[in-house]
């Protein structure tokens, strides 16, 4: 009988499917947009690793329907207004970089009809997984940002940057100039400059120089607000940079 059940539970942890992870990770974000940090880090950490566990097994990314091949629709969701107000109220928080992290998080969506749910399934969790990466590397750090200078703090910094970095390298080879994927990349350059300075393992002016240069692109198909926001956020790790770089 133990054997059945470790067998059974093993079974259970291995089979997660995409449409559960999906649902599982909209769940984190509805967590995080009413600033519930540590239950979004919950969920997010035991469904991405699930999700990679798995991948490679039959790899599809895309979904076979009436009309030939769609893809997973992805939207993004600002939950900046709770986590930064949580963010500031930490003591430990270090100053700066923490104030310009971008809270863009993804969510996905899936067919409500039982056959989309399937074609969905069929897809190899690759698909899946570099999204609910993308949206936790950036809990990683928030809760870094949390821990201020400690070794804790730092050790999730790292994790952060680790998670997000094969995934900025994926995304920023994606050729569509659409303001959905403008704004993803500028996200993930955007945060991946904040980790890098709390790192301070690597020079960030090559990455400043690439979201200053894309943004300048594609200014006038994105939202004015959007637009303010990264300049500011440009502006302060350009500053940075000119200071470390005279240090």
């Amino acid at each position: 009988n133990k054997t059945t059940n470790k067998q059974t539970n093993k079974q259970t942890s291995i089979t997660m499917s995409n449409s559960i992870a999906i649902q599982l990770n909209n769940a984190a974000i509805d967590a995080l947009y009413v600033g519930d940090i540590e239950k979004g880090f919950k969920i997010l950490s035991h469904t991405f690793f699930d999700s990679i566990r798995n991948r490679h097994k039959l790899h599809r990314l895309t979904m076979d329907g009436d009309k030939g091949s769609s893809s997973l629709e992805f939207s993004i969701q600002d939950c900046s207004q709770e986590l930064s107000r949580r963010l500031s109220l930490s003591p430990a928080a270090t100053q700066g970089s923490h104030s310009f992290l971008c809270l863009n998080f993804l969510r996905m969506e899936i067919p409500r009809d039982s056959e989309g749910r399937e074609r969905v399934d069929q897809l190899c969790s690759c698909a899946v997984a570099w999204a609910l990466g993308y949206n936790l590397s950036i809990v990683y750090a928030l809760v870094g940002f949390q821990r201020g200078g400690s070794t804790h703090g730092t050790t999730l910094m790292k994790k952060a940057l680790r998670t997000l970095l094969p995934i900025k390298r994926q995304i920023m080879l994606q050729k569509s100039n659409s303001p959905f994927w403008t704004n993803l990349k500028l996200s993930i350059l955007n945060n991946y400059i904040c980790i890098l300075r709390e790192c301070g393992t690597m020079d960030v002016k090559p990455s400043v120089l690439a979201m200053q240069e894309l943004l300048a692109k594609s200014r006038s198909h994105l939202d004015p607000m959007d637009v303010k926001k990264f300049y500011l956020s440009i502006q302060f790790m350009d500053v940075f940079t000119c200071i470390a770089a005279a240090a």
